[in-house]
């Protein structure tokens, strides 16, 4: 199972075996019915194919403007349907907070916006799932494992170092805390809650409000 437009592990392996540096994203891991057995299969067929640098895991979610209008935006199909149905579990991944726009006001000061981030499963299921993938990993690869676009509580609650991130979807902590330095969170406190992306947009989760 892998997304549309991305490679395959077959190509992977040749891109591999002609000397380029491999990286597997599993993103986003969907909660379907026998999903544990489903992924624990796709992570032993990776390995059976490829040695990856590193891999990143990510779980489903969406942003927070797509999510508030997805009845409006999602299909009423089957696949629809149940696609509504798993997205009703779902809560804001950060607190309200204040984030850059991305614009400037007449007087050039950055504009702000209130954001909650993305949508996701809630905390504990996505402990759960980083805590089975990375099980399941660790049998085959002892190499650095990222999350993508995660809280640094969900980091620490799968025993990752937030701090070694190294994924180019995120930014590390010290990034994190200069980028957030001129928003509204300026203690150490607030600035060092999340990862990468939390409010703004981003060319990465185009696709279908990820």
């Amino acid at each position: 199972m892998r997304q549309k437009g991305t490679g395959s592990a077959g190509e992977a392996r040749r891109a591999q075996e002609a000397g380029y540096p491999v990286r597997v994203l599993l993103d986003p891991i969907v909660l379907l019915p026998g999903w544990q057995r489903m992924y624990a299969d796709m992570i032993g067929r990776i390995f059976t194919e490829i040695a990856p640098q590193r891999i990143t895991l990510g779980t489903l979610r969406f942003k927070e403007q797509f999510y508030k209008n997805r009845e409006a935006l999602v299909g009423q199909e089957e696949a629809g349907l149940r696609l509504l149905t798993e997205m009703k579990q779902m809560v804001p991944m950060l607190p309200p907070m204040e984030v850059p726009t991305g614009k400037r006001g007449k007087d050039g000061r950055p504009q702000m916006k209130t954001s909650v981030g993305k949508y996701s499963y809630p905390e504990a299921i996505r402990v759960e799932i980083f805590r089975f993938a990375i099980s399941e990993i660790r049998k085959h690869f002892a190499g650095p494992v990222a999350l993508c676009k995660e809280t640094v509580d969900i980091w620490r609650g799968v025993g990752l170092d937030p701090g070694r991130c190294a994924c180019v979807c995120q930014y590390d902590t010290a990034d994190l805390l200069r980028r957030n330095a001129g928003a509204v969170h300026t203690s150490s406190k607030n600035t060092g809650e999340t990862l990468a992306n939390e409010g703004g947009e981003d060319a990465s989760d185009e696709d279908n409000g990820a």
